[in-house]
């Protein structure tokens, strides 16, 4: 089927148009088009609705829908879901103040009740659903591979209230994502009244060779075949790591990857590099492996804030413990932070005061505290977080710094507003994260980003061998736009490579 072809399929009045397109294919740029030319088509007050999974998608698709005539509403499903409950909360059991209670952190309503709860609406209220389908008329849900069964209800309910216009853009062997409750792309292929693919490699215009293996790669894991590699093109290399064990979750690792990392990042000194792994305890041991010369990509991840924010609002008034938690909350945003330099800084914090000692690397850290033992409030919490990731100490590196700045960034005058402070905080930021010309991370954190040079850490048979590890495989190898490069250890190479 012709590019040509699929867009008419997409634009006629079919009621369900499912649309298969691997990576670098056009997906993103086929569907922001498709709600610009539609959008003018609408009568006044109707709207085209895109759904995404991520804030970096949001991202994308209102940039490339800003100033079109007509109006196109983009936010995540689980924004929309929010939105479509809060009116209702107390009637479905929720909590009357929904937007202040959703997101992660102890006694908050999950993010995965929302699709559930707004099933339930939508479901009790048949009036409800026909006048929100009367405002959507042309949905679009992007990534759908990714969406959970209710997420996915959702769309269909309001598409089917309003006889109106619903688009699915997806990638089955992308879908990473899977928690048990992901929908069937099977069950997506027997719903929709129509089937397209594109399947045309567009992210690759400048290494069309790279672009075709990677496409060729794509049918191999799909069959279940192991990677095309005696026929790869330039772009494409293999580093076998001699002694190197497959700890299955990378414990051990780092320390064989240290001088293969270093290597590669000398071959790539210009133009976007992305070191992915696996697993997150794998990508906090390459990121110490880095030697600062990579950014970590901590995404839109806020969780720790939460909990540190929440764990805050009960200890106010008691410094040493408001302390403590910052001290926690290092520990898992940053490196360095030792067990000698944790017991020796939870010494000096006694409940009286601050007690610097001889110890001239830890004292302008400790000074850092003063302010909260003046005053143990929220705000003096917030303000020593904010002078600790403007001015970190030379012994401790950020791994997370955007967990440290969001909270710097609040002042909540007390318990009551200072989660409410956080979630505006976030929110707002969410909207306008930057994406690090070289970083390190997850496969997932780089989910939907692409990079002129891509390196794998840990080829292994414990992170890729089944089925899952063939979609990681997939997305990982699908970001690169220039080369891509695998670290395999000698040990336990993936049985994705062939013998």
């Amino acid at each position: 089927m012709t590019l040509i072809r699929c867009r008419e399929i997409l634009r006629s009045s079919a009621p369900v148009v499912l649309t298969e397109a691997p990576a670098g294919c056009g997906k993103t740029h086929e569907a922001a088009a498709l709600a610009a030319d539609l959008a003018p088509t609408l009568d006044p007050g109707r709207e085209v609705l895109v759904l995404a999974h991520t804030n970096a998608a949001v991202q994308a698709f209102s940039a490339r829908t800003r100033g079109v005539r007509g109006s196109v509403r983009v936010t995540t499903i689980d924004a929309f879901c929010l939105d479509l409950l809060s009116p209702y909360a107390s009637v479905l059991g929720l909590p009357s103040d929904l937007r202040r209670q959703v997101g992660p952190g102890r006694d908050r309503v999950p993010f995965d009740t929302l699709a559930c709860k707004a099933v339930e609406l939508l479901s009790r209220s048949p009036s409800l659903a026909r006048m929100v389908a009367a405002r959507y008329p042309v949905i679009i849900v992007d990534e759908h591979q990714d969406a959970r069964r209710d997420q996915h209800r959702v769309a269909r309910i309001l598409a089917e209230a309003g006889s109106g216009r619903l688009r699915i853009f997806g990638d089955p062997l992308q879908a990473i994502y899977d928690d048990g409750d992901a929908i069937s792309w099977r069950q997506l292929e027997c719903e929709a009244d129509v089937r397209v693919a594109l399947d045309t490699p567009q992210r690759w215009s400048q290494a069309p060779e790279l672009g075709e293996w990677i496409l060729r790669a794509r049918n191999a894991l799909k069959a279940g075949t192991a990677l095309p590699m005696s026929r790869r093109p330039e772009g494409v290399r293999l580093t076998y790591v001699p002694g190197m064990p497959d700890a299955g979750f990378g414990k051990g690792n780092p320390r064989f990857l240290a001088q293969p990392l270093q290597d590669f990042l000398n071959r790539h000194r210009h133009g976007t590099v992305s070191v992915l792994a696996a697993s997150r305890l794998l990508s906090v041991g390459l990121y110490g492996c880095g030697r600062g010369r990579l950014t970590f990509n901590e995404g839109a991840d806020f969780e720790g804030a939460y909990s540190a924010l929440e764990r805050a609002i009960a200890a106010v008034g008691r410094p040493r413990d408001l302390c403590l938690i910052i001290l926690d909350l290092l520990g898992e945003v940053a490196t360095g932070l030792t067990a000698a330099y944790r017991e020796t800084i939870g010494r000096a914090l006694t409940v009286q005061g601050v007690q610097a000692g001889r110890s001239r690397a830890l004292a302008p850290f400790l000074a850092t505290f003063a302010p909260i033992y003046s005053c143990p409030d929220l705000a003096s919490f917030c303000a020593a977080i904010e002078g600790i990731a403007r001015c970190p100490p030379d012994w401790l590196r950020l791994r997370q710094p955007e967990c440290l700045r969001i909270l710097g960034r609040i002042r909540p005058s007390g318990p009551d507003d200072a989660l409410e402070a956080l979630d505006a905080a976030i929110g707002a930021r969410k909207l306008s994260l930057p994406q690090p010309a070289r970083s390190i991370g997850t496969i997932h954190k780089a989910k939907g980003l692409e990079y002129d040079h891509v390196l794998v850490g840990n080829f292994s048979a414990g992170h890729f061998a089944d089925e899952r590890g063939r979609r990681l495989a997939y997305v990982a190898l699908s970001r690169a736009k220039a080369s891509v490069e695998l670290m395999v250890p000698a040990l336990a190479p993936s049985p994705l490579l062939p013998r």
